[in-house]
């Protein structure tokens, strides 16, 4: 989404109309992880974000890092109704705000971040938050990791990490001809883990998703053209898979815990399609996914 200029009653100032640039407005629709609202941080290492909330309502967003270090985040609401922001990456606590305020978390570039802002009472309010990170020096390295597919060019992004540290807390498998297990990070087309799968061999994909802005990504290239039949086993809240083939168009959308029109995606033999993995809620969770190719009949 495009940033948006767009008057917020009770949240417009002075000092505020100065992050128009990349203020961003709540659209609607984005009150889980898999729908968050995605926005962009500035050159300058800033963002505004403004909305209304209208009793439990939640809203949440989603953003790439684009810089290691602090990232400060501060609340100001007004109305009826008060205001909780919880801010989580992949791996520091959690920064919560309960009421009007700042904070800070520690972000790393090319880290997924996610933003919930949630009403705590019956009425309704209006928020805004600001955010700020630290702006890379000139010559710096650092860039945002990419979620292009596999050979493209990317950034260090999340695949770098320092001596001692720990890529990421969610552990994942494959299971199928020629894969094994993997650790992370797995969280862009570019890191994803590769399976493979024909109609005499089924594959399985498992892992664990340790916070509500952990993507776990696989990547397939088919020998054989079919379709490919899904079938979900989730040890905690509900997860998303997507399929997605090469250019980044969605071919197929499931939640584990919903009845599906189709549970299966038709794939041609030599391309390259990815399954994305994603939380429904903030809480852990381990999946497994299985997968059957069935060839087309023909008469």
């Amino acid at each position: 989404m495009k940033a948006s200029h767009r008057w917020v009653p009770g949240v417009d100032s002075l000092e505020s109309r100065a992050l128009l640039s990349t203020m961003f407005i709540d659209h609607g629709a984005n009150n889980r992880p898999s729908s968050a609202q995605v926005i962009s941080i500035g050159s300058d290492g800033s963002a505004g974000i403004a909305g209304m909330t209208v009793r439990r309502d939640v809203d949440v967003y989603r953003f790439t890092a684009t810089a290691d270090g602090p990232l400060n985040v501060s609340l100001t609401e007004s109305g009826k109704n008060p205001i909780r922001v919880t801010v989580r990456d992949a791996q520091s606590p959690a920064l919560v705000l309960n009421s009007a305020g700042q904070g800070s978390i520690n972000v790393r570039n090319g880290e997924s971040v996610l933003i919930q802002v949630q009403g705590m009472g019956r009425g309704s309010g209006f928020y805004q938050l600001q955010l700020q990170e630290p702006v890379a020096s000139a010559g710096s390295s650092q860039s945002p990791a990419s979620s292009a597919p596999a050979g493209s060019s990317t950034g260090s992004g999340s695949t770098s990490t320092s001596p001692g540290s720990s890529p990421s807390s969610g552990t994942l498998t494959a299971t199928s001809p020629g894969s094994g297990a993997e650790s992370e990070p797995n969280n862009s087309f570019a890191t994803a883990t590769p399976f493979s799968i024909d109609s005499d061999h089924p594959a399985g994909i498992s892992g664990t998703l340790s916070n509500a802005s952990d993507v776990d990504n696989f990547v397939v290239t088919p020998t054989q053209t079919g379709r490919i039949n899904f079938t979900f086993s989730v040890n905690g809240p509900p997860v998303r898979l997507r399929v997605l083939d090469s250019s980044g168009n969605v071919r197929l959308t499931l939640f584990s815990d919903q009845m599906a029109y189709t549970n299966a995606v038709t794939v041609v033999h030599g391309q390259t399609y990815y399954v994305e993995i994603t939380p429904e809620t903030w809480t852990p969770t381990s999946y497994s996914v299985g997968m059957t190719l069935r060839l087309p009949s023909h008469p």
